[in-house]
């Protein structure tokens, strides 16, 4: 049965463009996932929200057994009005989940 094609249409998982109204899968694969440590930076310009995001890293020192941390900067944020009230929202949730008390009951 090996010499027999499979002739069943190919499953399509997003038309491009997408859905108006959806998230795009094919569009979001190359998102990438920042992590940062710090946030010391950040302000408002011409109706632009600004955050600089920061990680932490550990670095040798030469000749030494010495490690100096140093921060690096691994983002910029730019959002609008709309996108900051989006964000501050998202943040006060997860601060409420971090806060809550963890589960007792059993799986």
């Amino acid at each position: 049965m090996a010499d027999k094609l499979d002739k069943s249409a190919p499953t399509i998982t997003e038309n491009i463009p997408s859905k108006a109204g959806h998230t795009s899968a094919l569009g979001s694969a190359a998102a990438p996932y920042i992590f940062f440590d710090e946030v010391r930076c950040w302000g408002f310009y011409s109706g632009v929200g600004h955050i600089t995001l920061e990680a932490l890293r550990f670095m040798p020192q030469s000749g030494a057994d010495l490690i100096q941390p140093d921060l690096v900067v691994t983002a910029h944020l730019r959002f609008n009005g709309v996108a900051l009230k989006q964000l501050k929202k998202a943040i006060e949730q997860i601060e409420a989940m971090a806060e809550a008390p963890p589960s007792t009951s059993a799986n």
